[in-house]
């Protein structure tokens, strides 16, 4: 077992929390379950108990997360994950008519679906994206309520693989 999963394992629950709290866009809930099946086997588990925990919660909590994202490309506040994210993609800038394309889909996706638009903008382009937000369009409501979650289990996928690495690093130099 690695310095790391037993510093996990013998965490607080706030420690664990605060931790783990940027995983799933303001969704707290969710390393708060997890936090009870400590100790783990392995760093994976973690995740894969938050995966889990995420999809055995009632549909209005995976709704309230689904919600908790942001609009793709919009000029709002959000999370630092969220903005280093969009930024990656590019979503920061935007030409224009780029901007006003998405501002019209996110517009029409939130009257139809009722939620933002999700995605893993680390996997796309911002061309690619707004392909993908058009596209996506024609699906049904539980579709996209499908995708979405599924989209969500791999943004919270790649922050958890960063945060690891993160701590990993910082465990070699201490």
């Amino acid at each position: 077992m690695n310095y790391l999963l037993v510093k996990i394992n013998h965490s607080t629950t706030d420690a664990f929390i605060e931790f783990f709290q940027d995983i799933f866009e303001s969704s707290t809930w969710i390393p708060q379950q997890a936090v009870g099946s400590k100790p783990f086997n392995h760093i994976n588990d973690i995740f894969k108990t938050m995966q889990q925990v995420l999809e055995d919660a009632p549909t209005e909590k995976k709704l309230e997360l689904i919600r908790a994202h942001p609009e793709l490309g919009k000029k709002i506040r959000m999370s630092l994950t969220s903005t280093l994210e969009q930024q990656k993609a590019g979503l920061n800038m935007l030409t224009e008519d780029e901007y006003n394309q998405f501002l019209t889909c996110n517009r029409i996706y939130k009257e139809k679906f009722h939620f933002p638009f999700i995605i893993a903008v680390a996997d796309y382009t911002k061309s690619e994206i707004l392909q993908m937000m058009q596209s996506r369009l024609t699906n049904s409501y539980e579709e996209e309520f499908q995708i979405a979650l599924k989209e969500i289990n791999r943004i919270a996928e790649l922050r958890f693989a960063q945060l690891i690495e993160k701590m990993k690093s910082i465990e070699i130099t201490e």
